[in-house]
């Protein structure tokens, strides 16, 4: 079957950005606001451990999922795709483009300074904020969430370098809510 080109949004950042949380919160917009839509976590759909040498953060296993996935939310009428998960570098963002022929792809990138992102990570590690399952940051220990904390800064900081995303939100100071209408607002061509 042929359907005409329809929206995907992805929501990427540096661990603790926000990804799930705002994508998800996008994805109740997008259906409180009559369309019908999918959600994808990336790290959902890629959990299959431990990782090949040849694909260490399971890109190419995301990426094979979500095309095998968006035709059946297609068939089900889907009109966009909400999604969430890492772009490390420039060179990941075609493996799932590529994967969904046909989709227009706005990558949406959330920023978090340096303390709030390692204040996330510590929340996360004890139990708080939102349940994900397999969230690789549960009952770590202080020393983990510490190194954690540390790569995903610098990580932040790589995606602020390379310029990361088509568009580009802070998260700072606002409600997963206040961020997910903002990425919406901010998103082109995004329906609703």
């Amino acid at each position: 079957m042929t359907w005409a080109p329809a929206p995907v949004l992805w929501i990427c950042g540096a661990v603790g950005a926000g990804k799930s949380s705002v994508g998800y919160q996008v994805f109740r917009l997008a259906l409180a606001d009559g369309l019908k839509a999918a959600y994808i976590d990336f790290d959902q759909i890629g959990m299959c451990y431990p990782e090949s040498d040849d694909d260490p953060e399971n890109h190419r296993l995301k990426a094979a999922n979500l095309g095998a996935m968006w035709p059946n939310f297609r068939a089900a009428g889907a009109q966009c795709l909400i999604a969430s998960g890492t772009a490390d570098n420039r060179d990941v963002i075609p493996i799932y483009t590529n994967a969904v022929p046909g989709a227009v792809f706005t990558t949406c990138r959330l920023r978090a300074s340096a303390e709030e992102i390692r204040r996330r990570i510590f929340l996360r590690g004890g139990g708080g904020g939102p349940v994900v399952p397999g969230d690789e940051l549960r009952n770590e220990s202080f020393q983990q969430l510490s190194q954690i904390a540390e790569a995903s800064v610098q990580n932040a900081e790589e995606l602020e370098r390379d310029g990361i995303g088509d568009l580009c939100v802070d998260t700072d100071h606002r409600s997963i809510t206040e961020v997910a209408e903002l990425v919406r607002a901010t998103a082109k061509a995004w329906p609703g």
